[in-house]
């Protein structure tokens, strides 16, 4: 609910829950949301650094969960991030 009335305060939450995950697919779906809520709060270099790191852990078994965070690296991309 918070994502929907303070998408920076969100965000925060979303990175302190992103330092408890230890596994890589639980790890790469937050890291997928975080960085969609921060382009969606104009934070596209950030958004694009999470979305970068995330894919690059992600384990060669898992490639759907990696095109979706290169996916999101592409947009934000396409949003100015450098």
């Amino acid at each position: 609910a918070e994502a929907f009335s303070s998408g920076p305060r969100a965000a925060a939450r979303f990175t302190e829950a992103l330092d408890g995950l230890v596994g890589p697919p639980d790890r790469a779906s937050a890291s997928d949301a975080l960085a969609r809520m921060l382009m969606f709060t104009g934070a596209h270099d950030r958004a694009l650094e999470v979305a970068r790191a995330a894919a690059r852990a992600v384990p060669d078994d898992l490639p759907d969960l990696r095109r979706r965070l290169e996916a999101v690296e592409l947009y934000a991309t396409f949003l100015g991030a450098a």
